[in-house]
């Protein structure tokens, strides 16, 4: 029991475990839109933009390996993907070559320019 709360802590220590919900911003521009996504700083290849039309959809894919050793020396391995997703209605038709991303301060930005 001690090993499962000093596991559970640990996890409860890295940023990584804290991100359950993806919470997009999505800013007007004079020549299109900003989305911006917080996200944590090791995972940022793992977020995608996808357009269609006038929804900008972001989806994050967070990948993890656990490997728990019990008493008797049984090792149990857990690999777990998750998806996180949200859709955002942008209200204009966005041109899906003008993309541009950056990465700040735990902070990816999406800047688009109207179709």
């Amino acid at each position: 029991m001690a090993k499962e709360v000093e596991f559970k802590n640990n996890r409860a220590e890295d940023k990584f475990f804290e991100f359950v919900e993806l919470k997009p911003i999505i800013e007007q521009t004079e020549t299109g839109i900003k989305i911006k996504v917080k996200i944590p700083d090791h995972s940022k290849q793992d977020l995608q933009l996808n357009l269609n039309g006038k929804e900008a959809v972001v989806n994050f894919n967070r990948r993890y390996i656990d490997n728990k050793k019990d008493d008797f020396g049984n090792v149990s391995r857990i690999s777990k993907i998750e998806t996180l997703s949200s859709r955002l209605q942008t209200g204009i038709h966005l041109d899906p070559k003008s993309v541009k991303a950056s990465y700040q301060d735990g902070v990816m930005t999406y800047e688009i320019k109207k179709a």
